[in-house]
């Protein structure tokens, strides 16, 4: 698929990577500069988890720490089922879909098998 579209948008193929140098050591093949780059990151995160190992607040504490003031609560009401397959059945009948990747059309489709669980 690659080589179709670089023939179509004219490009070719640059085997020719220009010289890195990383300390002292010239570096010219796509795996070798991949290579130094994937040890570079993956490296970088143990480097810094090393340095602020000296912090022992658990993900909580810290979470309370930047955020001093409580959230508000959230309050659920009951539904019943008929409400849920009203809200169901008034949506537009599209392929389009939201956050959950779910596009209404399915909804629909699948409402008495979905309905009980949702309620």
């Amino acid at each position: 698929m690659w080589n179709f579209v670089k023939s179509e948008s004219n490009k070719q193929d640059n085997n020719n990577v220009p010289p890195l140098n990383m300390e002292g050591e010239t570096v010219t093949g796509f795996h070798e500069l991949a290579n130094i780059f994937n040890n570079y990151f993956v490296n970088t995160t143990y480097s810094i988890k090393s340095e602020n190992s000296d912090n022992t607040l658990t993900a909580l504490d810290n979470l309370k720490l930047i955020y001093p003031t409580s959230f508000s609560r959230i309050h659920m009401t009951a539904v019943t089922v008929n409400e849920i397959k009203n809200i169901i059945k008034s949506l537009k009948l599209k392929n389009s879909h939201g956050y959950d990747e779910i596009p209404p059309r399915i909804l629909k489709i699948s409402l008495p098998y979905i309905l009980s669980p949702i309620t």
